[in-house]
């Protein structure tokens, strides 16, 4: 009787020994299989239900334990691929990794209000003599990075709610210099690096917090390519470059523009910067252009790339501007701009010009803040162009006063009122100011 204990007992063991080996699903299984064998072995009398309590007792801590270790095995594999997708996101700095090897990011800004104008005729918002709701701001760029050092990156322009085409559509090598970790090669439509306010001349993104650019907006694109890095990665990583060679591009974001012409102007851009100190920052460009014909030019200067009149077969744009930013302390942030323009045709009148600009920004809080900026360009002896919308002017002024409140880290509530006054000579000068009022939002 007692080897016939033994004998069943060892059943019992090795049914518990193998169901330990199979899936959850079939453990539950063998659970039933085990209650059934110690059921009829206590009815036989070849165990007492102490022994068999003790057995079940065992079987049950067995499969909780069993159990627990498949849930800590796949919290563990879930951790591991969460943390793998996080470093991935964190390297490329956008949304994860396709497949954790290529990478697309989606990143947008957009800005809506309230526009009143005071007089007739085109603002620099675009709209002209009245009181509306518009979208002057509306852009979404894709960025596609197939490996680390490659992306490829265009810009859509949606502005007014309308597809208004591509700002930029370029291939961009990082790492393209092997001495120097910050160097880039940019190869397609790019924007021109010249000057400062090129970067943030929009609703949302300038840097006084202001709603509108400054007199001047001095900005353009180009067909071409630039290398950028710094000229000491070792021992001045701050000081740095940028050099393009570009075409025209048939493009020009400022309204009521001439529209250069792809092909036509062959452009040559330098720019030097430098950060001697964290709170303080210089740069200086230098651009100079030949144009085929009486097209327009790629870098445009208060709204103004027409030829000189008087033009027959090319002509010349020059420009050079030196930029400056420096936070006092840590609320206060300003900023200025000097530069000089000069065109030359070939047959036809010579135009130059001066343009400047001072700004400011004051944190009061975290969320609150005011800007306020003076802005002026002007063309010499006496000539006139058509400068920010208005024509056979020869000087434009702006003083800008604004304040927003930022709802969280990607909204912000704006309102602004600019003085804008014209010179056209021989004429009493002539104010446009304008009052806007919106919402702008990036992500």
């Amino acid at each position: 009787m007692n080897k016939l204990k033994i004998f069943l007992i060892g059943c019992i063991c090795t049914i518990i020994f193998f169901s330990s080996i199979r899936s959850f699903a079939a453990t539950t299984g063998s659970s039933s299989e085990i209650q059934g064998l110690i059921n009829i072995l206590v009815k036989k009398g070849y165990i007492s239900q102490k022994q068999a309590n003790k057995i079940l007792n065992k079987e049950k801590i067995r499969q909780a334990k069993q159990k627990q270790e498949r849930l800590q095995e796949k919290l563990n594999r879930e951790t591991e691929i969460s943390e793998m997708i996080k470093k991935e996101t964190k390297k490329w700095g956008g949304f994860p990794a396709i497949g954790l090897r290529s990478h697309l990011s989606l990143k947008g800004r957009f800005f809506a209000g309230f526009i009143n104008s005071q007089n007739p005729g085109t603002n620099y918002l675009g709209y002209g003599h009245s009181s509306t709701f518009q979208i002057p701001e509306a852009k979404i760029a894709l960025t596609w990075s197939p490996t680390k050092t490659i992306s490829v990156v265009e810009r859509m322009n949606l502005s007014n709610a309308t597809f208004n085409g591509l700002d930029y559509f370029y291939l961009q090598m990082n790492k393209i210099l092997p001495w120097d970790p910050e160097s880039n090669l940019k190869i397609g439509q790019i924007r021109l690096n010249f000057g400062e306010e090129t970067w943030t001349n929009n609703p949302v993104d300038t840097t006084d917090g202001l709603i509108s650019n400054s007199a001047s907006n001095v900005t353009g694109f180009g067909r071409g390519m630039e290398l950028d890095g710094s000229f000491y990665p070792k021992l001045l990583p701050t000081l740095g470059y940028a050099i393009s060679v570009t075409n025209g591009v048939g493009i020009n974001t400022t309204p009521g523009t001439t529209q250069p012409v792809a092909d036509s102007d062959m452009g040559y851009l330098g720019k030097i910067f430098y950060t001697p100190i964290k709170s303080l920052y210089v740069s200086g460009s230098y651009y100079t252009s030949e144009i085929k014909g009486t097209q327009g030019s790629a870098l445009s200067i208060a709204g103004y790339n027409s030829a000189p009149a008087g033009t027959v077969n090319d002509w010349k744009r020059n420009a050079a501007e030196g930029d400056i930013e420096y936070t006092i302390i840590k609320p206060l942030k300003v900023a200025g701009a000097y530069g000089h323009f000069w065109d030359k045709a070939d047959v036809g009148t010579k135009v130059s010009g001066d343009y400047w600009y001072v700004q400011a920004k004051y944190d009061f809080t975290p969320k609150f803040f005011a800007g306020v900026r003076y802005s002026d360009v002007k063309l010499n002896n006496g000539e006139t162009a058509t400068l920010d919308s208005i024509t056979s002017a020869n000087e434009y002024t702006r003083t800008s006063f604004g304040f927003g409140y930022h709802l969280n880290k990607l909204v912000t509530l704006k309102a602004e009122y600019d003085w804008d006054t014209n010179t056209i000579p021989g004429l009493p000068k002539v104010d446009d100011n304008l009052f806007a009022a919106g919402v702008a939002a990036q992500f």
